[in-house]
């Protein structure tokens, strides 16, 4: 390895000022440090001595204002990115004669280090020093002023560059950039291509940035390593060259003849198609879309040929399908078929992209920019009716008729398949009988019918839209009245726990021993009953529990902190009691509510009949007892008064259910 050397010059009486000039035409010459200028040192060199000398021709010298023991080196450095690695700081030094200092460097951190020979100046007493570091010799003040600075680059031998690539839009132009890695010592890059194995076509050189600018019109980042070529620059593209190679000489001050790099780039692997052109999408019988689309013009006899990725989603969801892909190969156009779609009626949106034939895949760069298309599918009959439970219906109870309300779980959204959906009565009978009755109101998650005959009632509920009906129906069976009244639940009621679990609870009805299964219903809405609720009802079965037990309870958890209404139905082998609705919940840990309707009559000499109720009514097991106060007062017209005499307590232990 070359090693730095540097000779140390000692002054004579008549001193050679040349060696004194730090820069040239810069007089009177106060010093020099050598060695002179920007140095270049590979990091690990050997140490090596920096000297600041003393010009003894210098008239603060001459004067004996000035010697080697008032000066000094004062240094800095900065690393990759500007990162500071030594602050500006005084550095230790050696004097080695009455003109000169030297300090021993050792290169061993990358870096650019900025060297400043200081020497010490007698300041006036009205000398403004902003900036200057002050001393005090012998009572006097001194600044320490730099003159003669240098620079030392600790750095690489040329480095190979990075990250170098080559994408060709569309097969009409090539451009290639590179990244030149951190080097303290300036580093020149500089690169020729070969298109095509020819040995008689030698390198050429890629056009200027420059001319590109103004032939494209664009500005170009002064940063950007590139090297661009198309069909009219000079040296121009060649499309037909499956091989270009890159040679890059870099060279610096370690390394003057140049590191040679190479890059050999297949050119068709390295060609990004443009999108997909003139897509179109037809809605055929089945649950399909016909898509159709065009290649651009440039790439249909692209020799490689091309890949096309085609994927789609529908409106109902974020999800995309997997990425299904084909080859094309002299083809201006394609056709493909998306088969058996899973919704009719239905929004999607359908991806393409290409590919060359001979690019890798999995990288990005290489695919073309997304075409996309939307299309609706074709409309059909919903597939099925509303799904309904044989205890999802309401009796609101009459002398000679009722009014029935039957409930369903509504079909999902996407299964709509079609415009106007709606739900509609096909059969109504009373007994066996066929009567016609029209629902008195209808909408998406109940119908109400009112006048209904107390004798056995079914009604049969389809889903339809404006293509036609579902194929079949949901039938839900309503008992004579005189069964309900046997086995309807009673004093059903709900009670808020932590993380949004509910704990139900009702008394069995009077002929508990017909039940063998119990349903809890539930349904999301933001309205309390008596509203009835048009959310998606859901249910849950459970079985029976041994009939000795006379309150039964069961928790559910719901989804999320929204209202909820809940029911619960008692089932026979033969019939369901139909809903029964809790009126109000009850929230653990908290005042269970309010007395309302508080009133008082039947007043004796000694006794009064006290009347009241709860906002939730047939709390099970919830409410414990109630506590009366109360006082004597003179009249009616002191009932807002305090008592005068105090109050009295009465508390009732047990309440009359």
């Amino acid at each position: 390895m070359a090693k730095l050397v540097v000779a140390l010059l000692v002054a004579v009486a008549s001193a050679d000022n040349g060696f004194y000039e730090c820069l040239p035409g810069i007089t009177p010459y106060i010093g020099v440090s050598t060695p002179k200028g920007d140095t270049h040192v590979e990091r690990g060199q050997d140490p090596f001595y920096l000297y600041c000398h003393l010009n003894p021709d210098f008239g603060d010298f001459k004067q004996g204002d000035v010697d080697s023991s008032m000066l000094s080196f004062q240094m800095s450095a900065a690393g990759e990115g500007g990162r500071i690695i030594l602050n500006t700081t005084e550095i230790e030094s050696e004097i080695v004669n009455g003109t000169t200092i030297k300090h021993l460097f050792n290169p061993d951190t990358y870096g650019t280090y900025n060297v400043d020979c200081r020497r010490e100046k007698k300041l006036d007493a009205s000398s403004p020093r902003p900036g200057v570091e002050v001393v005090e010799r012998d009572g006097e003040l001194y600044g320490k002023l730099g003159f003669c600075p240098q620079r030392i680059f600790v750095g690489y031998p040329p480095r190979d560059v990075e990250n170098f690539a080559c994408v060709s839009e569309n097969w009409e132009n090539l451009n290639c950039t590179w990244d030149e890695p951190w080097n303290p010592i300036p580093t020149t890059y500089r690169l020729k291509f070969k298109a095509g194995a020819s040995r008689f076509i030698p390198p050429r050189s890629c056009p200027e940035k420059s001319d590109l600018e103004t032939q494209l019109m664009i500005e170009m980042p002064e940063e950007l390593n590139m090297c661009y070529v198309d069909l009219t620059t000079h040296p121009s593209y060649r499309q037909v060259a499956e091989t270009i190679k890159f040679f890059f000489n870099a060279t610096n001050r370690l390394h003057a003849t140049g590191n040679q790099q190479t890059f050999s780039i297949p050119h068709y692997g390295v060609v990004r198609p443009g999108p997909a052109e003139n897509l179109n999408v037809e809605a055929k019988e089945g649950n399909t879309l016909e898509l159709s689309f065009s290649i651009p013009r440039t790439l249909v006899h692209f020799p490689a040929g091309l890949v096309y990725a085609r994927r789609h989603k529908s409106n109902w969801t974020e999800e995309w399908m997997e990425w299904e892909t084909g080859e094309i190969k002299d083809k201006d156009s394609i056709s493909l078929s998306l088969d058996s779609l899973n919704y009719a009626w239905t929004d999607y949106e359908i991806q393409v992209k290409l590919l060359s034939g001979m690019a890798n895949a999995s990288d990005s760069r290489y695919w073309s920019d997304v075409a996309h298309i939307e299309q609706r599918t074709l409309p059909v009959v919903p597939p099925t009716p509303p799904t309904t439970h044989p205890g999802s219906f309401e009796i609101i109870g009459g002398i000679n008729d009722r009014t029935v309300v039957v409930f369903w779980k509504k079909l999902d959204e996407k299964f709509h398949n079609g415009d106007n959906f709606r739900y509609t009565v096909t059969n109504t009978w009373v007994g066996n009988h066929p009567v016609p009755l029209e629902p008195h109101v209808t909408t998406s998650a109940y119908m109400e019918f009112r006048k209904v005959s107390l004798e056995q009632f079914s009604v049969s509920i389809t889903s339809e839209n404006s293509v036609g009906q579902a194929p079949t129906s949901s039938t839900i069976v309503v008992p004579p009245a005189r069964d309900l009244r046997r086995i309807q639940p009673k004093s059903f009621t709900r009670t808020l726990y932590p993380d949004n679990v509910y704990e139900v609870a009702w008394l069995p009805p009077r002929d508990k021993e017909m039940v063998v299964s119990y349903t809890v219903f539930w349904c999301k809405y933001k309205k309390e009953r008596p509203h009835y609720c048009e959310g998606l009802l859901s249910w849950r079965d459970m079985a029976a529990p041994d009939s000795s037990i006379d309150v039964i309870t069961h928790n559910i958890s719901l989804p999320d902190s929204s209202n909820y209404q809940m029911a619960v139905t008692a089932n026979t082998k033969d019939f369901s009691s139909g809903l029964v609705w809790a009126t109000c919940t009850i929230i653990k840990d908290r005042v269970v509510g309010k007395l309302k309707d508080v009133s008082v009559d039947g007043v004796g000499e000694t006794t009064a009949l006290v009347r009241w109720r709860l906002d939730c009514q047939d709390r099970i097991g919830i409410v414990t007892g109630y506590e009366v106060v109360y006082c004597p007062i003179r009249d009616e017209s002191d009932v807002d008064k305090s008592c005068p005499s105090g109050n009295y307590t009465r508390k009732v232990e047990l309440p009359d259910a």
